[in-house]
């Protein structure tokens, strides 16, 4: 019995299955040939497809851990909407800077975060314009878009 080989991607979907990957392949080729009315074809094949596929998936994903415990049904739930779980790596052994001291490391992280604001120039008095009675500037949309324009 001769073999089939089927390439996998490493970026595919869990879900994706040959015959989906297959309709894929045959729109692009038709999409490539200027081809319009089968690419839509094509193109509604694949997103009636990917659905029933996903659907599939997911129905198989819930109907397993129906028959699991509560704290593993959210860490897969959790998994297959995409939620990232928290860092536990050390933060500070991220950083750089040679401190012992947590006084000395604020200081170097504020020092961090407040260096922008060394070019910094505030804007002068003299760029405010007011009106003669002080009185609130109100403008429509269509007074600035003919303004810009």
């Amino acid at each position: 019995m001769p073999l089939k080989t089927v390439k996998i991607h490493q970026n595919d979907q869990p879900l994706m299955n040959s015959n989906l990957t297959r309709l894929i392949k045959k729109r692009q080729k038709a999409l490539a040939r200027n081809k319009h009315a089968f690419y839509k074809q094509l193109r509604n094949k694949v997103n009636r497809s990917g659905k029933n596929c996903r659907k599939l998936y997911y129905e198989a994903k819930v109907k397993e851990l129906k028959h699991t415990k509560p704290k593993d049904w959210w860490k897969e739930v959790k998994r297959l909407c995409g939620h990232q779980q928290k860092s536990t790596s050390n933060i500070f052994a991220n950083l750089q800077q040679d401190t012992q001291d947590l006084d000395s490391l604020s200081n170097f992280i504020n020092d961090c975060f407040l260096e922008p604001m060394c070019d910094y120039q505030p804007l002068s008095d003299s760029t405010t314009t007011m009106t003669d009675n002080n009185s609130i500037i109100c403008l429509t949309e269509e007074e600035v878009f003919k303004s810009l324009n």
